[in-house]
């Protein structure tokens, strides 16, 4: 019979433990740290997740003189991106002996905040993963998987369809994507402009490590280092990640930014980041089950449990680079 049962292990994990998991798995990436603060939404519920598109212009509005007849028809100008819920999971398990051999409340908090601290940084490389993947929309992806930026910032490429719509045709659900050889100032140039539409331009860009470094060498031999106003900048964010700046846009490291054309040759992505929300569901948000004791095991087992997805409500406000190298 192992000493401490998995009730008085549940009051212990809910008191040194569970306060820490939400957010050290939130910020331990760049854009989950940003998104997090700013475009998580908790939603109670629902078979899917629906986001409401304005696709065209109506056609009923316009100049008229007097008691000129009006257009009154109904119009149907909207789309919708449809979402399934994802779902991610961590288990953690504790035999009788090791509960024998730590047969304290403090023994058994340390024991166990090692063993969550090793389920929460799975936990994150797992949402890391997805978030910059393309779930089920590209080939070979996995269709449980969150439809990720690898889906959203896509013109029909690699992902044909995104929300249930198919992105032939639909110049709406069409991100930019620049195939250039090369990077250059310009480059970046032209991209965070095609990737503007009015007051909405790009809030982050972000790559993995070869192509943050060489865009920092195309500033250094510029000798462009300024403040931050200035457009180029070295800058710490409160969440402990380090940046340049491009057009006054924070450029981060995320090792997780799908490849390009190879391994060396990551993906830039240029995002808006006003036009995605991250829904969370409340029953799954990173939520820790109370430990229980399975019949046929002397042990104890408890799940960390997350439910969501990644949702882009304008594709066309986002931009790739793929391709690029020095």
């Amino acid at each position: 019979m192992t000493p401490i049962g998995a009730d008085a292990v549940t009051a212990i994990t809910n008191r040194f433990v569970a306060p820490e998991v939400v957010d050290g798995v939130y910020t331990s990436n760049i854009l989950l740290a940003r998104w997090y603060r700013g475009n998580k939404i908790m939603r109670q519920g629902g078979t899917q997740i629906e986001q409401p598109m304005i696709y065209r212009k109506g056609n009923n509005g316009g100049w008229y003189r007097g008691a000129e007849r009006l257009t009154l028809a109904p119009q149907d100008n909207l789309k919708n991106f449809v979402f399934g819920w994802k779902q991610c999971q961590q288990t953690v398990t504790i035999d009788g002996l090791t509960l024998l051999v730590t047969d304290s409340p403090e023994a058994i908090a340390n024991h166990i905040q090692l063993q969550m601290d090793q389920a929460k940084m799975d936990m994150m490389e797992d949402l890391a993963v997805g978030l910059c993947g393309g779930g089920g929309n590209v080939s070979g992806g996995d269709i449980k998987a969150i439809d990720g930026l690898g889906a959203a910032v896509d013109d029909g490429t690699d992902a044909a369809s995104y929300g249930g719509q198919l992105r032939s045709g639909q110049p709406w659900t069409q991100a930019y994507v620049n195939t250039s050889s090369t990077l250059t100032a310009y480059l970046m140039r032209q991209v965070i402009g095609t990737a503007t539409i009015g007051g909405n331009s790009p809030t982050i860009i972000v790559s993995r490590q070869e192509q943050y470094d060489r865009f920092w060498k195309i500033l250094q031999d510029k000798q462009q280092f300024q403040t931050q106003g200035g457009g180029s900048a070295f800058h710490d964010v409160n969440a402990g990640f380090t940046n340049l700046f491009c057009e006054g846009i924070p450029w981060f490291v995320d090792s997780h930014v799908s490849d390009g054309a190879n391994s060396s040759n990551s993906d830039i992505l240029v995002l808006n980041e006003r036009m995605f929300t991250l829904y969370v569901s409340p029953r799954g948000n990173l939520k820790i089950e109370d430990w229980q004791t399975p019949v046929d095991m002397d042990a104890i087992t408890t799940k960390m449990l997350w439910a969501g997805n990644l949702v882009c409500k304008s594709p066309r406000t986002q931009a790739k680079l793929a391709n690029i190298t020095a």
